[in-house]
């Protein structure tokens, strides 16, 4: 098929699905990433006279309108919220089966405390309180404490925000946000102990040699159990709390520091770790090719629209090829896994 004999096939396919849907097919679809195409060339004048005469002769509009994208966003807002509300209460339920209490620390805890925030609030939406209720957790009575209190106590125990935030699990920036709130007394009290176990840790006088006892014990752990850290409320979790605390404090040495680092040792479970991509645009492309193959390997197809960003990327080299943008070796990499390429003009 020609260029032209493609461009023209695709202005097809939209009217279509239009006629079909009602609506303009999703910007991460195929041909919602050509229709993107089409509005960024017309707007930046690179798009032939004769093309956007006749997308406009078939009804094409040119920018999108901005009730139906505000629509769109709220509806994806509430379909992601809904979605991810689930995931942490499944979260919960394998911690309660698990520990047999409910968290109140770390992400799961801060997520709870979060939903009870929310129902004193009057945010909470009914059907999402009876879930919770279902599996036992008490919505908080009684009043709030200002959480100007929280900042004061831990100033006077001499602790940053990031020290107290180790203890509880959280981030510096979560800490932050809580001091200038109010806080349920409940959770207060479980700061307050907190606060108090910190200080204990640093009062404690532990030997080297108990330190490298306890490291032995957490590397056989480690290996036991293929790297999976131990569970709240046992020994090894409290040991493992108490070294980030101590880093934190800077009351590690660099010896013990090192030993950890060897292990990989997870200093802030909190912060997710961000997989970066290579900067370099060969060794990119080279990474989605592997991705690609990959997938086709694993799936027996080549990855479409509806798999993601992979989908798209493939369906950008054909585009590329079409524009005699793609160089011949890498068609000839993309064509050992399956990819076909439209015949050339004659």
């Amino acid at each position: 098929m020609k260029q032209d004999e493609s461009w023209y096939a695709h202005v097809g396919e939209l009217k279509a699905y239009v006629e079909e849907n009602g609506k303009y097919p999703p910007s991460n679809s195929l041909l919602g990433y050509w229709v993107s195409h089409q509005r960024y060339a017309y707007h930046h004048g690179i798009l032939l006279e004769e093309r956007a005469a006749y997308l406009e002769a078939n009804g094409f509009r040119w920018t999108v309108d901005e009730e139906t994208r505000k629509q769109s966003l709220r509806e994806a807002e509430k379909k992601y919220y809904t979605r991810t509300w689930y995931k942490h209460l499944n979260e919960l339920k394998e911690y309660l089966k698990e520990h047999g209490c409910f968290p109140t620390t770390g992400k799961t805890g801060c997520w709870l405390y979060q939903q009870r925030h929310k129902w004193k609030q009057g945010k909470l939406p009914e059907a999402y309180r009876l879930e919770l209720e279902k599996i036992g957790v008490k919505f908080w009575g009684g009043g709030n404490v200002d959480g100007q209190e929280i900042r004061n106590k831990r100033l006077a125990y001499c602790m940053t925000q990031e020290q107290l935030a180790c203890l509880l699990g959280m981030t510096g920036m979560n800490v932050s946000k809580m001091e200038r709130m109010d806080v349920p007394e409940e959770r207060v009290r479980v700061i307050f102990q907190k606060m108090e176990e910190g200080q204990k840790i640093l009062q404690q006088n532990q030997s080297e040699e108990k330190w490298q006892k306890a490291m032995s014990e957490f590397c056989a752990y480690l290996k036991k159990h293929n790297g999976t850290y131990p569970p709240e409320g046992t020994k090894l979790a409290k040991w493992v709390l108490e070294q980030r605390f101590l880093k934190s404090c800077k009351r590690l040495n660099q010896n013990q520091i090192r030993q950890l680092n060897a292990l990989d040792f997870n200093w802030n479970p909190e912060v997710k770790k961000e997989t970066t991509r290579p900067r370099n645009p060969k060794d990119a492309w080279n990474t989605s090719y592997m991705e690609a193959k990959d997938f086709s390997e694993e799936n027996g197809r080549l990855p479409t629209s509806k798999d993601g960003r992979i989908g798209i990327w493939v369906y950008q080299q054909k585009y590329r090829y079409l524009h005699g943008r793609l160089p011949e070796d890498r068609k000839k990499k993309l064509e050992e896994i399956g990819v076909v390429f439209e015949p050339e003009d004659k």
